[in-house]
């Protein structure tokens, strides 16, 4: 009996730490940008149109950099989140940008958020590194989160910290009302 409390002790530690939980809450933690993201981001803030939300993420992430650009002529902002490679790209943007097709063999995601709908999918793998889109929309601002699924982020672990951003948009969008 007192053998198996360290190993759920152990487990419990692993699985806050792969999924970015840093409160007790469940939320996690905003990523820092450095000096010349900060300033990046500054001097798009104005032509964006709606306030940009710095992505979340465990203590291992961090933004790799941001990308600004304008499908449809409008602003999209994208930040590319890395430990150590790519793990997650967060896109923001007026636009919206309807899916219809979903790749062959892969699964249909949706599920709700404090009332708002997160829809994507989630590729099998067979042909290359599974995927994961999910899309939302928090007053007129869509998001997008798009990432591989690796060994060290697996797709729960993933689809954790996408809660968490999606999570945050909401907080974020409160808080500058």
């Amino acid at each position: 009996m007192h053998r198996v409390w360290p190993g759920v002790l152990v487990v419990t530690v692993l699985v806050a730490i792969v999924s970015g939980c840093t409160t007790a809450a469940g939320g996690c933690a905003p990523l820092v940008l450095d000096d010349a993201q900060s300033e990046r981001l500054d001097q798009w803030r104005n032509g964006l149109g709606f306030t940009p939300v710095v992505p979340c993420g465990g203590r291992s992430l961090h933004v790799a950099g941001i990308t600004l650009d304008r499908p449809a002529g409008e602003p999209r902002l994208t930040f590319v989140v890395s430990a150590d490679q790519t793990v997650f790209l967060m896109s923001q943007s007026r636009v919206v940008r309807a899916f219809t097709q979903v790749p062959d063999g892969a699964r249909r995601l949706s599920w709700s958020v404090d009332g708002i709908r997160v829809t994507g999918f989630e590729t099998a793998g067979h042909a290359g590194p599974t995927l994961l889109y999910l899309r939302w929309a928090v007053d007129s601002v869509t998001y997008e989160f798009q990432a591989s699924v690796t060994q060290r982020y697996s797709a729960p672990a993933l689809r954790a910290i996408a809660r968490d951003n999606v999570e945050r948009t909401l907080v974020s969008v409160t808080s500058a009302s």
